[in-house]
């Protein structure tokens, strides 16, 4: 796809090509944001520290039209499992056919090792036996073992930035840290990282950290990140806006 935008781009004289990547994403298991640090991909609402929330507010508070986020169908696919055509294809009918038999709004199946994992936006309106039989004999048949329904639902829960912890080993000190869905790169994270300031980083051990106004960053490969001397939750928040850019995963 970034290609085509390329040739385009190139095309019409465009200088830069911009996307709606948001500081949310950068909080989810998105491989994908890796081809826009590998073809330079500009990523405003990134750099202008908006989430999720702060763009359907600005959308709102400016009365612009916009339609319910969606995905491709690749990405109802397990990361790390292989994407094939009767895969996509089965999603596809999958997700039709529920869109068919109910209003239930946006519909996603996601694709689990042959289980697939409805996700609905209205879920009321699937809660009937004859109805949920129907979508069990009909996704059996194209190879689907298990079907389930997710009564979580579906939609953009925006998930807490950080969590408090409680720091035993500074008196009087504030700690929050995240648990990032993937492994950090410390060898290219630090790299990003010394563009803000001095950064101390180990690759063998796996760890960076940095000060930052005062403030202090850990990061670990495995994906956490703890803030410490932080005012409150808020100034926490405002320091992961400043280094999760910089954060590149490992492939």
């Amino acid at each position: 796809m970034y290609q085509k935008l390329e040739e385009y781009a190139l095309t019409e004289n465009f200088e830069a090509i911009a996307d709606g990547t948001n500081i949310s994403d950068l909080l989810e298991d998105r491989p994908g944001i890796i081809v826009n640090y590998q073809k330079n991909i500009l990523t405003p609402l990134v750099y202008g520290g908006m989430t999720l929330e702060d763009v359907y507010n600005a959308l709102e508070a400016f009365n612009l039209d916009y339609s319910p986020s969606t995905t491709c169908y690749a990405t109802r696919i397990s990361t790390g499992t292989k994407i094939t055509p009767k895969k996509i294809n089965r999603i596809a009918y999958a997700e039709t056919l529920i869109k068919n038999i109910a209003d239930v709004g946006t519909v996603r199946v996601r694709d689990e090792d042959d289980l697939a994992r409805i996700e609905v936006l209205n879920i009321d309106k699937l809660l009937n036996s004859g109805i949920l039989s129907h979508i069990n004999s009909e996704l059996n048949a194209v190879g689907f073992r298990r079907v389930t329904l997710d009564i979580s639902g579906y939609g953009d829960v925006e998930r807490d930035m950080v969590i408090y912890k409680p720091c035993k080993d500074e008196a009087n000190k504030i700690m929050f840290e995240t648990e990032l869905p993937y492994e950090i790169n410390i060898q290219e994270t630090c790299q990003e990282l010394e563009k803000l300031g001095e950064v101390k980083c180990s690759s063998k051990m796996g760890v960076a950290m940095m000060e930052l106004e005062g403030r202090n960053v850990t990061l670990f490969s495995k994906g956490k990140i703890v803030a410490r001397r932080v005012k409150d939750k808020e100034d926490a928040q405002d320091l992961m806006v400043k280094v999760l850019p910089s954060i590149r995963r490992v492939l």
